[in-house]
């Protein structure tokens, strides 16, 4: 859900004190977080996504752009593809984040029921740095 900035097999290193020290999570940030989904042993899953909009911002996708308070959010670490379907425009809660993933036609995000919109405690935390593969090593 993440292609193609990151990739099954990908390790990552996830600082779980970045929020806790130096504040909320940001647009743009990767974060990891619990979900209810369950894996295969039947325990809850961590994702990893985008964080797109934050408390009190109004996220809408029309014309295969995300906007945020009417405006288009420019995207430049998403492929160029144009996001299949439509979202009315949803304000989010405070205490959450609305997030997506970068492959956003096959992505299972805050627009499914199946995650919704999340809970900042359920944050894990900001992804920081790739260490595998080296071709792709360094910060992000």
């Amino acid at each position: 859900s993440m292609e193609p900035n990151f990739h099954a097999g990908d390790y990552l290193i996830t600082s779980r004190q970045a929020y806790r020290l130096f504040g909320d999570p940001q647009r743009g940030d990767v974060i990891v977080f619990k979900s209810e989904l369950l894996d295969e042993n039947e325990k809850p899953k961590n994702l990893i996504k985008r964080n797109i909009a934050l408390p009190g911002e109004t996220i809408e996708i029309k014309g295969g752009e995300v906007y945020i308070d009417g405006q288009m959010l420019q995207e430049d670490y998403l492929p160029g593809e144009a996001i299949s379907g439509e979202m009315d425009a949803v304000t989010v809660p405070e205490g959450q984040l609305f997030v997506m993933g970068d492959n956003r036609n096959g992505s299972l995000d805050s627009r499914s029921s199946l995650v919704g919109i999340i809970d900042n405690r359920l944050v894990v935390g900001h992804v920081i740095f790739r260490l595998f593969p080296i071709s792709r090593f360094g910060t992000l």
